[in-house]
């Protein structure tokens, strides 16, 4: 509790990184085991004092915090918002076995969906359905790969299809990979 120095004693959850830091998730903000004590993380961007539903870790090492307001990403030893679709609010993560980062999203018009995580942003994976009330609040990939998301009353499952292939024949030609492997395409109009 708070008198073996974690910020509240709701605490919500316990995140483990894969360097072995263990983290507490409370109510007003996540707390690092420190010996026999915790003390709360002094990691630079991290909102004080915020709401700390879930952390989650990709396979290659970054981590992604569910927080009150927003989805958070480690990077560099600081946090940072996550850009991308949907409205900035406490949508669930989840880890796929691909190694994809899926976030629950909201847009401004009730319309919830699912995103991916490409390296930079979250980017829309999935169709949308049209729910004012719903709020997703758990988000799990199921044995036969399909993502589960609950939330007041609702249940919904996506066929989540990882790496799907589409189809683009007017795209220009390659002209570059960059670190991340992704290609670039580009002709006269720009990249």
């Amino acid at each position: 509790g708070t008198s073996d120095g974690l910020p509240s004693d709701h605490v919500l959850g316990l995140f483990e990184q894969s360097n072995g830091r263990l983290i507490a998730l409370t109510g007003t903000g996540p707390a690092v085991r420190k010996g026999e004590q915790w003390s709360r993380i002094e990691d630079e961007g991290y909102p004080v004092k915020d709401y700390t539903w879930a952390m989650v870790e990709s396979p290659d090492g970054s981590v992604f915090a569910q927080a009150y307001n927003m989805p958070l990403i480690l990077k560099d030893g600081r946090w940072s918002p996550c850009p991308g679709v949907g409205i900035p609010n406490n949508s669930p993560l989840c880890v796929t076995r691909d190694g994809s980062v899926i976030r629950g999203v909201k847009g401004t018009n009730g319309a919830v969906s699912f995103a991916r995580w490409n390296g930079d942003s979250f980017v829309q994976a999935s169709g949308q359905i049209f729910d004012q009330a719903l709020i997703v609040t758990i988000l799990r990939q199921a044995p036969d790969g399909a993502i589960w998301a609950v939330g007041r009353g609702t249940i919904l499952r996506w066929e989540y299809l990882p790496g799907a292939w589409e189809w683009r024949p007017d795209l220009p030609k390659p002209l570059l990979e960059d670190h991340a492997h992704r290609l670039w395409f580009g002709d006269q109009n720009g990249v």
